[in-house]
């Protein structure tokens, strides 16, 4: 009951902005290939996959004043592992927020602000439920070509399964430049302070709890919430960890016209949980973007 009428009150303080309004519509297609999507510590035990991300959204963006802007957003997407598709699911959500841009210019500093409510409908049952996010980027633009972009987010899911139960906090820093006509390279770093899921074969998980990985891994794994779940193989473990997760990115895009865009982007992620265990991730992904 709670979760619907939030869903509700996020609706009837977005629709105002609807009102004799003409939304824009986007859409976007990012096939990845992503090396342990499985986020496991076990090298041997890992898991690679190909994956595909489909998005649309209609945005609807108005003007307050001459500094702030408001705009809101109904969005849909679907997310398929072609090798694990017990992991696949699909979100419908509404987001909106507030621009606020200090000075006249391409060069003024603008703070953004954003929030969204989202219903995730998985395969598995027990990761889906609802997504509750927020955040906060200010970015400034310098000379023609450069721009330079600091930015705060807040997730929290409320999922069936305790497991699929997280909330995290993240910041992050990032530079882009138009190095020519059409080209754009982008660069980024971030950490993730909170809750992250991460999965073990169930020989290894039993392990752990056996102490084979010491005492205070035995301590610590005993008391998280875990479920075995299969979602990467029979007998596989998904658990929840409180953890500490470094990412960088690169990314070059090039626009083909005002509406349509190719990009490219490398992700190396690294995540150290409370008692030391590590999981490593890499992706490399291609998306194509176009504005209607």
């Amino acid at each position: 009951m709670k979760r619907a009428c939030a869903a509700a009150a996020a609706f009837l303080l977005l629709a105002p902005l609807t009102r004799a309004a003409t939304p824009a519509f986007r859409a976007g297609a990012t096939l990845s290939w992503a090396g342990n999507i499985s986020r496991t510590s076990d090298p041997a035990a890992e898991r690679d996959a190909t994956t595909l991300d489909v998005t649309a959204a209609a945005t609807i963006n108005r003007q307050i004043t001459r500094d702030w802007f408001a705009w809101a957003a109904a969005e849909a997407a679907s997310f398929t592992d072609l090798d694990f598709e017990r992991t696949n699911h699909a979100q419908l959500g509404l987001r909106g927020g507030l621009r606020r841009k200090f000075g006249l210019g391409p060069q003024a500093p603008m703070l953004d602000f954003s929030a969204g409510l989202t219903r995730r409908l998985a395969r598995y049952g027990g990761s889906g439920g609802w997504v509750a996010d927020a955040g906060v980027r200010l970015s400034k633009r310098f000379g023609e070509t450069v721009r330079l972009g600091l930015t705060g987010e807040w997730q929290q899911v409320y999922a069936r399964h305790s497991t699929f139960d997280t909330r995290h906090t993240q910041a992050g820093l990032d530079a882009a430049w138009d190095i020519a006509d059409g080209w754009h390279l982008a660069a980024g770093l971030g950490r993730l302070w909170g809750d992250v899921v991460a999965n073990a074969t169930g020989p290894t998980y039993a392990q752990a709890l056996a102490g084979a990985f010491g005492p205070s891994v035995q301590a610590y794994y005993s008391a998280i919430s875990f479920e075995t779940n299969q979602l990467y193989g029979p007998n596989w473990v998904s658990y929840r960890v409180h953890a500490r997760g470094d990412s960088a990115w690169l990314s070059l895009s090039y626009a083909f016209n005002d509406s349509t865009s190719l990009t490219a982007r490398a992700w190396s992620i690294e995540v150290v949980n409370r008692v030391g265990i590590r999981y490593d991730t890499e992706i490399w992904s291609l998306t194509l973007a176009h504005r209607f």
